[in-house]
This record gives C-alpha cells, structure tokens and sequence, in this order.
C-alpha cells in the first residue's frame, strides 16, 4: 500500500509471526527508491482462560487453553510476597506447583513463549495451599456433659481453627478457636458425638478435617437406697439417671475383695449368698452399650447378723426370769435383750453373755421377752421371742379357822401380784381327796370322815393355770364319840363338884383314870399323857385329869393359862 504519512499501522496479522517489512520513497511519476527492509514479530497472545484445577496444602495444579497464533510453549512462575519461588517453561496446558508452603498464598504467571523467546503479557491468577490439618488430636478429657479436644498445631500458616459437634448425622455446635483446644459443652450424658476440627486460614479457607469421637459419659444413678436386708442377702435400688442408659455395671465387695460382679439392665438388684452379720461395699455404674460407665456410686451395710439359737427359760421365780441361749453362727457383738408386758417395754439392756436374768419383775405376770443378736454397729439380728409368766406367791397366813366333825373351815390373806384364783387340795394318807379352785380367799371342805387327819394345799392359781408353792397345813376332823365322851366326863365332873357324889372321886385317881384314857385314840393319848405331866409339874394339881380330859375330846388347844382357868373355875378358886 502507498501512504502519504511516515507511519503505518499493519493489523490483522497472525500473532507470533516473524514478519518482513520494506518501505520504499516513491515518487509522483512511481519511480522507487530502494527497499528499506525491516523484521518483525507479532507479540503471542497470552494464555486464555487460565483457572485453578487442584489446591493441596503443598501444591497447586494450573490448566489453560492453548491461544491463537504459533506457540512454541508456556513461561509459568510461582512467586510468594513479591519473590519468585519457582520459574520454569513448559509445553503443555498445564502445570503443577509442588514442594509449596501449606496454607500460603502464591501468584502465579502464565505468559506464551516463542522459539525466539518473546513471551506474551503474563497472565496473573493467585491461590492458597490448603493449610494441613490439626494433628493428634484427641479426647484429653469426658464428663458427662462435655468433652474436651486438644491437638498438635500443623506446619504452615495457621489463623484458627473450625470446629463442629454433631450428634445422629446433625451438626450440633460449630464454633471456631484460635487456641490448639476445646472443650464441647452442654452435652447430653452417655450420647456418642462426632468431632471435626479444620485448620482454618484467614480469608477462612479450611483443610480437611480431623475427625474424632467419643461418648460423653453416663450419668451414675440417683438416690441408690438399700431396700432391703436379710442376714444373707441385700436389696438396692436406684432412680434412672438423665441420658442414654443401656445398663448397670454392679459389684459387692467384703474386705477389699470384689465377692460378686455381675450387669443387669434392671433398676435394682438382690445380692445374695452373703455371710451374716458382714458389711458389704455396693458399687453401681451407669453402662452404655458399647462398655462406656459412669462414676460408681457406692454404699455399704451389713447383712443382719443371724439371731440367738435354742432361746430358752431357764428359771422363773416369782420376781425373775432367767433366759439362756445359744451362741448364732456368725459374727456377732452382743445381744439386745428386751422384757415388755401387755405392749410396754418394762426392761431392755446389751449384754455380751448368752443368759440374761430379769429381775424385779411382778409376781404372777405374763412377759414377753425378745433377744437380737448385735453388732458393734448397733445392727441386729431379727428378734427370738419367747413368753413365761412369773410364779405366784402363795397364799399368806393359811389357818384353820374351824373344824367339826366333818369340815374344815380354812382362811387366807390375798398375795401381792396378780391373782386369777385359788387352787385348793384336801388329802388323806397321801391321797387327794378333794381338789377344787376357788376365787375367795378362803373354803370350807366338807363331807370329811370325823376323826381323821387331813393335809391341806393352798396354791395361788392365775389365769393360765399357773400354780404359785403350795402352802401347806393340817387338821384332825372331830370325833364324834370323843365328843360323847367328853360330854361325859364333863358332867360326871359337874356332879363330883356339887360334893353329893364323894364316891365319883375314885375317878381322880389312876386307876379310875386309867380305863378313860385307854377308851382315847394313840395319838390323843400321847397328847393327854404329854399335857397333863405339864400341868402336874407346873400347877402341881393332882385331879386335872378330867379337865384336860373334856378339852382333849373337843380337840381344842390345851394351853396352860386356859386349863388353869377351866380347874379355878370349877372348883370355885380364886381366879389369879
């Protein structure tokens, strides 16, 4: 082309091409000068559409298209703050940055190369490395509401990191720390959570994550309470605590020596085959499924200790009660022994002996008494009871208040203590003749043969038929040819007074003495003769034959002042 102007502008060349250019002076009539030749190349075009296809936390993978014009290849640059990190050529579309800093940020050129070595305009595009992941991370501490993570701080740069709890494929919590820990809290108790921590940068580019988990722990059982005790097993039981609960995680141990450990999915449990009279240390722990338990609760408590063997009365009194009994077989401290009546505890005490003797207590009274076997914890056994009712006192001052010849009237006074009634005996020859109860405090026996001796038993009687000592004491009945007799004399002795008889003094002497006495039982014989030598030496009267005589066959007591009295009497003496 001619132009008219010292410039030109040659367009729509192909880029990267070497050209030839010549310009000559030309003048009106088209006559030229020579060519003045110039070379030149058309600037290559850039690359296009340069993206970012992978980022790791060492390397960065770049991908273009191939533009338009001869391209011979590609000058690519890795620079980080303003210093180039790598530079190199290559031919293909592509290119991977390695060996780079985590979580950095690079820029990166990409400019299209000749042969010659002309390079187009760079084209520019930055990234960063993936920043590397916490490292070690782990549970450094569980409660039952909360978890604590720590790790180990990555290689390169490191703003803070992001963090996220999830609980059944949900995110529950997500926060973000510029500290290598945390603690997760407000958790529910024994629930399996999900942890991700990200190493974070600042423009907030996150690596992958580090994944942990772990269970919160249970919650241990609420209000555990012993509800029931033998003396060879334990009953506990306890309230469902909050959270997840699979089970229980029990065990008994005696001495510092697990005795039995056992899981029940149960709310309470019974121990048994336990030793009496032994504390037992309970542990309970709330179980999860996959083994996980709670803090154990503990409580202890001794099986009670087995109670007294073969408790018996060994001597009743009528103030005491003596109990024995039998040493049980398992440990023990002492006893507990207690005395009541009608529901009102009257005596109760410890003792370290296998007898006991209540005393002081109220004749003819039934008590109930219990003994428990104790240990030195105050723990005691069930209670062995046994009842005995204290003897009565016997009837006091029991005489016979009157006699005929076939009756004996007796009479008593009322023991102390308590009285149902009187248990009456009448015997002869060691044989009873007649046996009755009454509630006076005295009783006629009648239908007596006359002139026999009887023995008589009073016995206190309760209610139960208990019988206090027998008191006891005799009497002849009256005969009723004594009584004859003794009518007799008396008056034969009347008429020998008057003095119109003198004859009837034959009977003052032994000899007219002598057949009277023989017609007397032996036994009132032996009293005569016994009674008159008395009075003969005392009174030194030779004629009371008749007298004591008359008071012998009415069988009333001979006591001297008495027959003195009866001889002054009858003889018209000066009573002295």
């Amino acid at each position: 082309m001619i132009t008219h102007s010292n410039s030109h502008t040659f367009s729509s060349l192909t880029p990267g091409v070497e050209y030839c250019f010549l310009v000559s002076t030309q003048l009106k009539n088209g006559m030229q000068s020579k060519s003045v030749v110039i070379p030149a190349q058309t600037d290559p075009i850039p690359p296009e559409k340069i993206h970012i296809s992978q980022v790791t936390s060492d390397s960065v993978s770049l991908s273009w298209d191939t533009p338009a014009g001869e391209v011979v290849g590609f000058s690519v640059s890795c620079s980080c703050d303003g210093m180039t990190v790598q530079e190199m050529t290559t031919h293909s579309n592509s290119h991977t940055f390695s060996c780079l800093t985590p979580g950095v940020e690079y820029c990166f050129l990409v400019s299209t190369q000749l042969k010659n070595g002309i390079l187009s305009k760079s084209v520019m595009t930055s990234a960063y490395t993936t920043p590397v992941p916490p490292e070690k991370i782990q549970v450094s501490q569980v409660t039952s509401d909360s978890v604590s993570l720590s790790w180990d701080t990555p290689a390169g740069d490191v703003w803070g990191y992001s963090m996220s709890c999830s609980y059944g494929g949900k995110i529950f919590l997500e926060t973000t720390t510029q500290s290598n820990s945390h603690t997760f809290s407000y958790l529910t108790p024994g629930v399996e959570y999900v942890f991700l921590v990200s190493t974070q940068l600042k423009n907030r580019i996150l690596s992958k994550s580090a994944v942990i988990s772990a269970h919160t722990k249970p919650i241990p059982p609420e209000k555990i309470h012993i509800s029931q005790v033998t003396s060879d097993s334990m009953s506990l039981s306890w309230d469902t605590p909050a959270g997840d609960v699979w089970g229980y995680s029990m065990s008994c141990s005696y001495g510092g020596k697990t005795f039995q450990e056992m899981t029940t999915q149960s709310n309470s449990h019974t121990f048994s085959s336990l030793t009496p009279g032994v504390e037992y240390c309970f542990h309970v722990s709330t179980q999860l499924k996959n083994g996980i338990q709670s803090k154990s609760v503990v409580t202890s408590a001794h099986t009670n200790p087995n109670p007294p063997e073969k408790m018996q009365v060994s001597r009743v009194s009528t103030d005491s009660v003596s109990l024995i009994w039998d040493t049980p077989s398992s440990e023990w401290w002492g006893y507990s022994v207690s005395c009541s009546c009608d529901g009102e505890a009257v005596q109760e005490m410890t003792t370290h002996s296998n007898n006991h003797t209540f005393s002081s207590l109220t004749p003819g009274v039934e008590y109930c008494f219990c003994v428990s076997t104790q240990l030195e914890n105050g723990v005691m056994s069930k209670s062995l009871m046994t009842s005995a009712h204290t003897k009565p006192i016997p009837p006091e001052n029991v005489q016979v208040s009157q006699v005929t010849s076939d009756s004996v009237f007796l009479s008593w006074l009322t023991p102390a203590g308590v009285v149902g009634g009187y248990s009456v005996r009448c015997s002869c020859d060691g044989k009873i003749v007649q046996d009755m109860t009454t509630h006076s405090n005295n009783h006629t026996f009648s239908s007596l043969t006359p002139g026999v001796e009887y023995c008589f038993l009073v016995s206190t009687q309760l209610k139960n038929g208990i019988l206090s000592k027998s008191v006891v004491t005799s009497a002849h009945t009256n005969h009723l040819k004594l009584h004859e007799l003794g009518d007799l004399l008396l008056e034969l002795e009347a008429v020998k007074l008057n003095g119109y008889l003198p004859g009837l003094s034959y009977f003052d002497t032994a000899r007219g003495v002598g057949p009277i006495v023989e017609k007397l039982l032996f036994y009132l014989r032996e009293k005569w003769m016994s009674v008159g030598s008395k009075y003969k030496d005392e009174f030194r009267m030779l004629d009371l034959g008749w007298v004591i005589i008359g008071e012998v066959c009415y069988q009333r007591t001979c006591k001297p002042d008495e027959v003195r009295l009866q001889y002054q009497l009858r003889k018209g003496s000066q009573v002295t």
